[in-house]
């Protein structure tokens, strides 16, 4: 790679569209900055079996 680029040409890297996460990350904050980058949060509530 030359030091001019900074990745090779080529298809693009994507941004995942879905987030999954366990009940350790059920909070306000991380849900609100998930979707902040367009990102569907899916993360299991605290008080719940499944």
């Amino acid at each position: 790679m030359s030091p001019g680029k900074s990745r090779p040409a080529g298809k693009a890297p994507s941004q995942a569209r879905r987030l999954y996460a366990d009940r350790g990350h059920d909070h306000d904050t991380h849900r609100r900055m998930v979707r902040t980058m367009a990102i569907t949060p899916h993360i299991a509530h605290r008080d719940t079996l499944r």
